[in-house]
């Protein structure tokens, strides 16, 4: 089950970094950045916003079915407050709105939660603590840092979320 889930997860990051650099991945953003102006330039924001929403409903159904598969059955107690929070959390401790920032968050939130529950007996306070720290002072998650640690050893300076060198 963990290889499917691999491949899958392989699979699903491949078709994602496809779409984000394609055409329709650079509206996506114009859309985000300023959705008046692209309407403006003609382009129907709805259709696109819409495509966006299928595909990421496509792969939460697909995340969903590698769920049934390894539990064997469904159950609406499997899907519970811890989980739906540790989704946000991953994205967040990572670094929101990047695909490498989603896998290093996921992979940091199932190591705090699964072995830092073994040592200490209220481990959801440390992922509280953390949770703050990173939020008023990494406010790119932990793939942004790196990337700006990246940057400052390289002696180019912190990169900004497109990609461009600060001033």
């Amino acid at each position: 089950m963990f290889f499917l889930a691999l491949l899958v997860l392989l699979l699903v990051f491949y078709f994602l970094k496809r779409m984000t650099t394609s055409p329709y991945g650079i509206m996506i953003r114009s859309i985000k950045e300023d959705e008046n102006r692209v309407r403006f330039l003609g382009y129907n924001t709805y259709f696109y916003k819409w495509l966006t929403f299928v595909v990421a409903s496509l792969i939460a159904g697909l995340a969903g079915t590698l769920t049934a598969l390894n539990y064997r059955f469904v159950n609406p107690n499997v899907m519970d407050v811890h989980q739906n929070v540790g989704v946000v959390f991953a994205c967040l401790i990572g670094g929101a709105g990047n695909l490498y920032g989603a896998i290093i968050g996921g992979v940091a939130y199932m190591m705090i939660s699964n072995y830092l529950a073994i040592y200490i007996h209220r481990w959801e306070m440390f992922l509280g603590i953390s949770l703050l720290i990173i939020v008023f002072k990494f406010r790119k998650g932990i793939w942004g840092s790196l990337r700006d640690l990246g940057g400052y050893f390289q002696g180019t300076g912190p990169v900004s979320p497109a990609g461009e060198k600060k001033a």
